[in-house]
């Protein structure tokens, strides 16, 4: 209740008539006092409580300072999209690099700004040298500098790391196949405890240049810095030997900001509401959302449509053994689609390196958008065009953006849709859903061009098999489904036809129940994908 209801209540009290009194009139005094002193110190108690689930430093989930935001991307070398670009990572990075005056934080998977892992002069590197070469002169200027990377392998190339170790700059390696089982899969910047980056570049010359990306930068928003630093501060212990994770995690890494009560801010003179995601849940300090969660709820808000852009699209554990389903996000798109009506696009990166077992998903998610079910699902593969010199370079030419947006937020960030671990996701991201108001469409607008209607050409230098696995996902399902579709094998090995007569041979068929009454009508025709291996029934 507020002070202001709090006398109009008393008012009455006041206006009305006396009664001769029987006691002194300090006693009314005191009692009128009273009453206000305990109202002020339930306001002074409720005013406590909001500061202290703001998390320990004061934080209640509204922020006043009023933050500008950046969409920012790399196109490669030789690709046209249409439409205005955004600024490149590349700039973006700079300017972060230019305006740092105490402290640069960065969160890491690996680090290959120079082209010494490839061994030769690509001038496409430039970029990334450049970006070493800024990075190697913040300590001379008086900026500290913290990198926290993922734990090397032994083939990994170190000459980045340990130039900035030699620079000045502190390097810790966390250990996360050991604490995890997984990788320090993060790429994210801290600049002044004001300024961030967010986003799918990797501290990599290629993903300036030969790499498709797409990041935020965010200016002058301690509220959101501060946050974020709560997540680097979680990597930055780990990387001691033989750390542990915590469980819980101090106070001091817990956060308020959440799905549920996400930081009320001013981006771009548009009221906005932004929380930041972690994974895997032993990572996340108390109240903290883990990345499955905001990229469920970032699919379970949307009312008109759904637009996701990933590098490879599987729903199983790609790189745990054994091998598990794992249909957590699969499952709530087409939910989306046939329980409200939303529509889905997904746009899939292809390329040499793609798995073939990534195809049969895609085509199973493109197929419930037939146009016999109505509802509205579309799967396209985004390829990037190589020309013959470009297409040598190793681990490039590729759409590795990761993001979604929706008529109701959207969701940067760096999460392959193909989890290590569907217990615990392994590899640990940090996310950026924003909460649009209603006056949110321009910012959808930029995001929503990122997935163009026409892809551009396909080169013909594009990897064959890479090309030939790509277009298996743009042909039409047939109009007409065999009777038997079960029993037509993807790919019939040579010698199907001993194989097949071995199966029927050994597999007989259930005889009816009533023989008799069958043998009597005309004799079993066989299904029309047996008829290629004659069997003679018998009579009985």
């Amino acid at each position: 209740m507020g002070l202001d209801a709090a006398y109009k209540q008393l008012d009455p009290l006041e206006q009305r008539e006396a009664p001769t009194p029987k006691r002194p009139r300090g006693a009314a005094l005191f009692a009128i006092l009273s009453i206000l002193f305990l109202l002020t110190f339930l306001v002074l108690i409720h005013l406590r409580l909001r500061g202290d689930a703001g998390g320990t430093d004061g934080t209640d989930g509204a922020c006043e300072e009023s933050c500008r935001i950046v969409l920012v991307e790399s196109i490669p070398e030789g690709m046209t999209l249409p439409g205005t670009p955004n600024p490149s990572t590349f700039d973006a990075w700079l300017e972060l690099l230019g305006a740092a005056t105490r402290s640069v934080d960065i969160a890491s998977f690996y680090w290959t700004l120079t082209n010494e892992d490839t061994r030769t002069h690509e001038p496409s590197a430039a970029q990334g040298e450049r970006i070493l070469a800024e990075l190697l002169e913040l300590p001379r200027r008086g900026v500290a500098v913290r990198v926290a990377v993922s734990a090397p392998s032994a083939k990994a190339p170190l000459d980045d790391l340990l130039a900035l170790e030699r620079s000045g700059a502190a390097v810790r390696a966390v250990d996360f196949p050991r604490l995890t089982g997984g990788i320090l899969h993060t790429k994210f910047w801290l600049v002044d405890g004001v300024h961030l980056y967010i986003g799918s570049a990797n501290m990599d010359w290629r993903a300036l240049t030969q790499v498709k990306e797409l990041g935020a930068a965010i200016y002058n928003c301690s509220c959101l810095a501060k946050d974020l630093a709560k997540i680097f501060e979680a990597y930055w212990s780990l990387g001691v030997p033989d750390a542990s994770i915590p469980a819980p995690w101090p106070d001091n890494f817990s956060t308020a900001i959440n799905v549920d009560t996400p930081m009320e801010l001013t981006l771009n003179d548009t009221a906005a509401a932004v929380y930041f995601s972690s994974s895997p849940p032993p990572l996340c300090a108390a109240g903290r959302t883990p990345d499955l969660a905001a990229l469920l709820a970032t699919i379970d808000g949307a009312r008109e449509f759904v637009d996701v852009a990933v590098m490879s699209y599987l729903a199983s554990t790609e790189f745990s053994r054994p091998e598990r389903f794992w249909p957590a996000i699969d499952d709530r798109l087409r939910r989306a689609a046939v329980e409200r009506g939303v529509r889905v696009r997904l746009l899939a990166g292809c390329w040499r390196h793609s798995r073939a077992a990534m195809f049969p998903f895609l085509r199973s998610l493109d197929a419930v958008g037939d146009n016999r079910t109505g509802y509205d699902v579309e799967v396209r593969l985004f390829l990037v065009p190589s020309s013959p010199s470009q297409s040598r370079l190793p681990f490039a030419r590729v759409s590795h953006s990761k993001f979604m947006v929706t008529d109701q937020a959207a969701y940067v960030g760096e999460t392959p849709k193909s989890p290590q671990n569907p217990q615990k996701l392994p590899k640990n991201h940090q996310k950026l859903p924003k909460k649009l108001p209603k006056n949110h469409q321009k910012t959808a607008q930029n995001l929503h061009k990122k997935l163009p209607k026409k892809l551009p050409k396909i080169s013909t230098k594009i990897p064959k098999n890479c090309l030939k696995n790509c277009l298996k996902i743009t042909k039409k399902l047939p109009k007409k489904l065999p009777k038997n579709p079960q029993k037509l094998p993807k790919k019939r090995p040579k010698n199907h036809q001993k194989t097949a007569q071995k199966y029927c041979q050994k597999s007989p068929p259930k005889l009816p129940k009533n023989p008799q009454k069958t043998a009597k009508k005309s004799p079993q025709k066989l299904p029309k994908t047996s008829t290629k291996y004659p069997q003679k029934l018998p009579k009985n």
